[in-house]
């Protein structure tokens, strides 16, 4: 059954939350204040996380609704249970797994079959139109949406948690509960497709192909 707490005391909207000095803040002196009990820190990490965990969650389900209910429900566990977890010095990534594993839970428990084929989620990979571009980097960002197409819904998440996350590969394998040389796998077969898929278009070379990977974080919506 869904729930919704917007209205919850533990929560505030993004634009709501203000901290001084939060630039500070590592992520283990974050996490660490966090569980000591500080109120200041858990807002931070909400004002830090809650879109990146909207945006991957959209990515697996497209009920906007859904998923962020289940990012508040995230957090909820995340302060009430707050004393009893580890150390970490990755939030995000500890958020992500958190994710993952509840948003799947929900969305079977829900029966939202749409969004499952054969108990296998889908992953939604989008590029985001970029205005006041040349007609030379339009025709790249157009090519490279047609190449991110040829890709699998594990390809593309792949890409999406490694480059546009930043996250380990050892994360990555976590967070898709697979073996790190898996990851490494698809990270190559994804390149692969990639510049096979730009040499098709005339626009793979070794240094162009770099620069789209580099360039992914600023074209994914």
């Amino acid at each position: 059954m869904r729930s919704h707490h917007g209205n919850s005391s533990v929560y505030k909207r993004k634009e709501e939350v203000g901290i001084a000095n939060s630039t500070s803040y590592s992520n283990a002196q974050l996490w660490d204040e966090f569980k000591a009990g500080s109120k200041e820190a858990f807002d931070e990490i909400y004002e830090r996380f809650f879109q990146p965990l909207c945006s991957y969650g959209d990515r697996i389900c497209p009920d906007k609704s859904l998923v962020e209910d289940v990012v508040q429900d995230v957090f909820i566990h995340l302060w009430t249970k707050k004393e009893h977890l580890g150390s970490t010095s990755t939030i995000k990534f500890y958020l992500f797994l958190c994710l993952k594993r509840r948003l799947l839970r929900v969305i079977s428990q829900e029966k939202k079959r749409p969004y499952i084929i054969s108990d296998k989620y889908r992953f939604n990979l989008i590029l985001k139109a970029s205005p006041d571009v040349s007609p030379e980097a339009e025709e790249m960002q157009m090519r490279l949406a047609e190449a991110l197409k040829q890709l699998t819904d594990r390809q593309q998440e792949a890409i999406y948690l490694k480059f546009y996350n930043s996250l380990s590969f050892q994360e990555v394998a976590s967070i898709m509960d697979i073996e790190v040389r898996s990851v490494y796998n698809l990270i190559s077969r994804t390149i692969d497709i990639l510049r096979t898929e730009l040499r098709h278009n005339e626009l793979s070379t070794p240094s162009l192909l770099s620069f789209t990977l580099l360039l992914l974080p600023e074209l994914i919506q």
